[in-house]
């Protein structure tokens, strides 16, 4: 059963994130700890992403605006090895409360604040979010909402949003994989888990492309923030997880 549950919360984040540009961090980070070990997770989230992130990039690469991706990408890569370690460093108690806290408080950031708060694109503001969103995506791989922000402020249209930042998760996601790689958070299990992450995820994505296609964006990202606020305020409440 633990693998079933783990291939229908892919395939629901999966289909977020298709359709907004992200969400599969926040719905499966929020979730698989309740049934599986935190660091499992993280590392099975990384897994998985990687597979989702490099066929949205893939599909819609042509409208990839690698100027806008440099600075961030280069201060995300850097940082992330901090919040990787920090990660592997920390017990699954606090890391669940810690997760918590950061999920509620950006659901209310992008809910009430998203929309009027808008980024110009400079080198010096690309490097700071960049910074911010390589160590949430270290230490609980959920560094999309800033991207998101920065990215909305600073592209013409929804497909070349989705796409720079998909291929943005692409390298911070092979970055961290690395990592995990390289630290030895890998097992048997995590590869299981992976794979029925994979199948509900594949699924997740054509969804996503109907819900992208019929859907705006602001409507969808709504329903991801309440989702989100729900989710952090439990896990900073009670400390689910398993």
């Amino acid at each position: 059963m633990s693998y079933l549950w783990v291939a229908l919360i892919a395939l629901l984040g999966s289909m977020l994130q298709t359709a907004t540009g992200f969400g599969f961090a926040v719905v499966t980070m929020a979730l698989w700890p309740f049934i599986i070990p935190f660091k499992a997770a993280a590392a099975t989230e990384v897994f998985s992403a990687f597979v989702m992130v490099i066929y949205i990039s893939f599909k819609f690469r042509k409208h990839i605006n690698f100027k806008l991706l440099l600075y961030p990408t280069i201060s995300s890569l850097i940082m992330g090895v901090l919040g990787v370690l920090a990660l592997v460093s920390s017990g699954d108690a606090i890391l669940h409360r810690m997760l918590g806290a950061v999920l509620f408080l950006l659901s209310l950031y992008l809910f009430f604040f998203s929309e009027k708060f808008r980024i110009k694109p400079t080198p010096r503001k690309g490097l700071l979010v960049g910074a911010i969103s390589g160590i949430l995506n270290g230490l609980f791989n959920i560094g999309g909402p800033p991207m998101v922000v920065y990215f909305l402020s600073s592209t013409d249209d929804k497909l070349e949003y989705s796409a720079t930042i998909q291929c943005f998760f692409m390298l911070s996601a092979l970055s961290v994989l690395g990592m995990h790689l390289a630290m030895g958070n890998v097992s048997w299990d995590i590869a299981k888990f992976s794979l029925a992450a994979v199948g509900g995820l594949v699924l997740g994505i054509f969804l996503g492309m109907y819900l992208f296609k019929k859907f705006s964006i602001a409507t969808i990202k709504k329903v991801v923030y309440q989702a989100m606020a729900v989710f952090g305020l439990f896990l900073l409440v009670f400390g689910g997880g398993k």
